[in-house]
């Protein structure tokens, strides 16, 4: 496999394992710095807002500038964050960290999912992006329980500490392996933001944010929603597992499905299915094999997703592919925080909780609307 695409994909699983390990460790934190667990939780509705609006915004202003050089930048910065947040003594030193972080995990994504194609021959674009977004589903399978393994033995500052390190060495690799890569030449700021004028482009966006509404409203609560129907910690534990092993797997396969059905049958199928997956669940939740298929549905269709996503914004734009990465992953850190949102309101209101999935179900299905019309009139 190509050095660059594999320095690229370890770079991106450190990147998501940053995000994603705090949901596991937050009574840790909370304890240490003598917070109660939703003041802690703030560190990630912070990093989540913080991404979501510096990726795009950075992203269009330094189109135009050496691409091998912003990346070693953000690396850089990505050390000096891990360890400020390994070594903070005051939970707003932490905080600040955070944002940091937010910012830097946001651009090395965004730059892990555009350049990804520009050190691969055309012919393996698609796959490239599918090892990017295996590498970023590998940290949600690890990123909780390795956190709370090192945190466990060692204290949740050896996380960062160890991601300091490993980054650095990524980074010594990346200034010795990774070839020069130019900008685009690009007019303003404000032009690259005219991409979204374009009806293809922009319903694709909402396609993300929809999905991940609906999706996010049902997930963020999975595990109350398993406990209420009756399954204890530990076979909650292995519905988790099964859900990020099959996201993982479905990542592989997203840019099989698009060399075999094209991209407009491989999203248009995968999210009708993805429809009558999460209604599945009323039904399956009462048998603990056909849960299990349910969830492997859940993980594999969703994660397989990305990759005609990402590769439709790659081929209707090429000059504007690496603000449109930071602005898909922005849309989906949106998408998830207000289905997050949505889920606590349906539990907060009494109602059943199998409304989670049917809400969410209903959320999806806009997201394939918005889809099926974004590719009126269009062969991209």
């Amino acid at each position: 496999m190509n050095k660059q695409l594999i320095l690229l994909a370890v770079l991106t699983f450190l990147a998501g394992l940053t995000e994603l390990v705090l949901s596991g460790i937050l009574p840790y934190i909370a304890q240490d710095f003598n917070v109660s667990i939703p003041v802690a939780g703030n560190l990630i509705t912070v990093f989540a807002i913080c991404f979501a609006i510096a990726g795009p915004i950075i992203m269009a202003y330094t189109a135009h500038m050496q691409k091998k050089k912003l990346l070693i930048g953000f690396i850089i910065l990505f050390i000096i964050g891990n360890l400020a947040s390994a070594f903070s003594t005051q939970f707003w030193m932490l905080m600040a960290s955070r944002m940091l972080l937010a910012v830097c995990v946001s651009m090395l994504i965004g730059f892990g999912l555009s350049l990804s194609v520009r050190v691969v021959e055309e012919s393996y674009q698609t796959k490239a992006i599918s090892v990017i977004m295996m590498s970023i589903s590998g940290s949600l399978v690890l990123g909780i329980p390795l956190g709370i393994l090192i945190t466990e033995y060692f204290g949740w500052q050896m996380i960062f500490i160890g991601t300091s390190i490993l980054s650095a060495l990524i980074l010594i690799l990346i200034v010795l392996l990774m070839p020069e890569i130019s900008g685009i030449k690009t007019a303003s700021f404000f032009k690259q933001w005219g991409v979204l004028k374009d009806k293809r482009i922009f319903y694709t966006h909402m396609t993300s944010f929809l999905f991940f509404v609906g999706q996010s409203t049902f997930y963020m609560y999975l595990t109350p929603y398993l406990n209420q129907v009756g399954y204890q910690a530990g076979t909650v534990s292995l519905l988790y597992l099964t859900f990020g092993v099959s996201g993982i797997l479905g990542s592989a396969l997203g840019s099989t499905f698009v060399e075999r059905l094209g991209i407009q049958k491989t999203m248009i199928s995968l999210l009708t299915i993805y429809v009558f997956v999460m209604l599945s669940f009323i039904v399956t939740h009462h048998i603990l094999i056909l849960l299990v298929i349910s969830m492997i549905g859940f993980g594999m269709l969703g994660w397989a997703l990305n990759a005609p996503t990402q590769t439709r914004l790659i081929l209707i734009n090429k000059n504007s592919a690496g603000f449109n990465q930071t602005f898909s992953t922005s849309s989906t850190q949106f998408g998830m925080a207000l289905g997050s949102m949505i889920g606590g309101m349906i539990i907060a209101s009494g109602v059943s909780i199998q409304m989670l999935t049917i809400v969410g179900a209903a959320i999806v299905f806009l997201a394939l609307i918005a889809i099926i019309y974004s590719f009126k009139n269009s062969e991209i």
